[in-house]
């Protein structure tokens, strides 16, 4: 391959822009580069909005051939027709590659560096691109999903079976708490409102009194006529024995 070839493969030719997932309102498109040199290639993005967009690796170097790399631009808003990216390229040596930087860009003189731009469009709305991402890049990033998916919910199943568990008795001695806290504030609040009068004090003592009597009495009642009660059981419950016609 002579050097006036490309140094670089881009694929695809331009950004396409979908809607970026766990950031509403943002944009995110990606590419591919991929270096065609058996020399280290070095490469930068530039944009003509540099407010607007964001992109990683800025810069980098490509030391092998076929070596690739995946550069993504991400923005807030949508993308017009007047957005696009400058691309620069130039052949590095390998201690260049190893080493390189900002700076070093910066040194580098017009004739030895080439340039291209790259488009920005939004991709129809609804479709994901298939030059959005690598194949293998989806696949791989979709089974990490799924097994950390399945990971957090095992934990939480885990976690949810232990901690219902503990509730159970902590939320019973917690109602017990409760309604004996409210019932004895009730009790306090009654007592200060009645029985601090001295009348109703007298009156309720007396009731106690009453109380008590009757069921002392009913008490010795009972003692009393229950062995007489029994004797007069056991005196109708024996049979009168009458004597035998021979």
């Amino acid at each position: 391959m002579g050097d006036d070839g490309p140094l670089l493969r881009i694929s695809p030719s331009e950004f396409h822009f979908v809607p970026a997932e766990g950031a509403p309102g943002g944009y995110v498109g990606r590419l591919v580069i991929k270096n065609l040199r058996s020399s280290a290639v070095g490469f930068k993005f530039k944009t003509n909005a540099p407010e607007k967009f964001s992109v990683k690796p800025v810069y980098g170097a490509l030391h092998t051939l076929g070596e690739s790399v995946e550069v993504t631009a991400r923005c807030l808003s949508p993308v017009n027709l007047e957005d696009r990216f400058l691309i620069q390229t130039v052949s590095l040596s390998s201690e260049e590659g190893r080493h390189l930087s900002s700076s070093m860009w910066r040194s580098f003189g017009s004739r030895r560096v080439r340039e291209g731009f790259v488009n920005c469009r939004m991709a129809p709305q609804g479709l994901a691109s298939p030059d959005t991402l690598q194949p293998s890049r989806r696949a791989s990033v979709s089974q990490r999903s799924v097994r950390k998916t399945a990971i957090t919910a095992a934990r939480s199943r885990k976690r949810f079976s232990w901690l219902s568990v503990l509730e159970i008795p902590f939320m019973t001695l917690q109602l017990v708490v409760y309604l004996l806290y409210h019932l004895c504030r009730h009790v306090a609040q009654y007592y200060e409102r009645f029985f601090t009068k001295p009348r109703i004090r007298r009156q309720f003592l007396v009731g106690v009194v009453c109380v008590i009597v009757v069921l002392g009495a009913l008490s010795i009642k009972r003692f009393l006529f229950l062995p007489s009660k029994r004797l007069l059981s056991d005196a109708h419950s024996d049979p009168v024995t009458s004597p035998q016609s021979t």
